[in-house]
């Protein structure tokens, strides 16, 4: 499970968040007007990370094709022969 922890930083008390998981840092960002701001703007990441849409930037070409291939191709709808043609 994700954490989310809001600060207001800085002369201009700009808005930050951070996005923990147990003690490693996945994102940090900053510069928003409002907490609000910080708020949406968080949830929408952390959307993205749970539905798989973020890429980790350690993950090699090999990594991302096999995810890809479990998540969208072999579970499909599509003919053994497309499936076969795909790899």
């Amino acid at each position: 499970m994700a954490y989310i922890e809001y600060r207001q930083r800085g002369k201009k008390k700009l808005w930050s968040f951070s996005i923990r998981e147990r003690s490693k840092s996945l994102l940090h960002k900053s510069g928003f007007k409002t907490k609000r701001e910080a708020k949406i703007e968080a949830e929408k990441v952390l959307h993205k990370l749970n539905t798989g849409s973020v890429l980790s930037s350690s993950m090699t070409l090999s990594e991302l094709y096999n995810e890809w291939l479990d998540l969208k191709i072999l579970p499909s709808n599509r003919s053994v022969v497309t499936k076969k043609n795909i790899l």
